[in-house]
């Protein structure tokens, strides 16, 4: 367990104790993630587009995960087909377009003419 020798000792981690954890508790997590990617919740195409590619994203050292590509990756952000899930929105229909299209990020990203310019 992380950082079990400080607390048997009373005392704060050491840096080394804190390094060891902290590569053991990311060890963990990128299991969890090549786990859930093995049974996707998410859309195939995010899923095909993750997994070939997710032990080199974790690996790399410029770029970091922001707030709205963790949204984007999830598809738990502001999409019509979560909001409705949630109860937020009556429809899971696209806001931005008159397509009458459920809004996912793969709509947001690919389909959406509201969001031509920005691709």
């Amino acid at each position: 367990m992380c950082g079990a020798g400080a607390l048997a000792r009373g005392t704060r981690p050491t840096p080394r104790e804190i390094e060891a954890c902290r590569s053991e508790l990311r060890q963990v997590a990128v299991g969890v993630w090549e786990d859930r990617l093995r049974r996707p919740s998410a859309g195939p195409a995010t899923i095909e587009s993750v997994r070939p590619v997710l032990q080199e994203w974790i690996g790399r050292s410029h770029g970091t995960l922001t707030f709205r590509l963790t949204q984007v990756l999830t598809g738990h952000g502001c999409f019509g087909r979560y909001l409705c899930r949630l109860g937020r929105e009556a429809t899971s229909e696209c806001h931005h377009c008159d397509s009458g299209d459920e809004d996912t990020a793969l709509h947001t990203l690919q389909e959406c003419p509201a969001w031509t310019e920005q691709r």
